[in-house]
């Protein structure tokens, strides 16, 4: 399986946004980093920190999905993942609107 990618973060209009983004894209990083690097524990805490800093971030949904599919842990990875479809739906929605 390929490792995960690092997200860079986006220009934001405000500056609590940038901080906020910033951090949300620091959680997702790390949790990429202890990902590749095998400490699967770690990643999903990380991975859970962004996702809760932003719900809207898919790359950190699939990711959490990913790692809780690692630990064999089907129930949370099928809550991620299905978040990943919702969000994934919205997008393809406002896509096409």
């Amino acid at each position: 399986m390929p490792g995960l990618l690092k997200v860079g973060s986006q220009g934001t209009a405000s500056a609590a946004a940038a901080e906020k983004a910033d951090t949300t894209v620091q959680a997702y990083n790390e949790g990429a980093v202890l990902a590749n690097a095998g400490d699967i524990d770690g990643a999903i805490k990380k991975f859970e920190e962004a996702v809760a800093a932003k719900p809207d971030m898919l790359a950190g949904w699939t990711a959490l999905a990913k790692m809780q599919l690692r630990q064999k842990n089907y129930p949370k990875a099928i809550e991620a993942a299905g978040k990943v479809l919702e969000l994934s739906r919205q997008a393809l929605g406002n896509a096409i609107s």
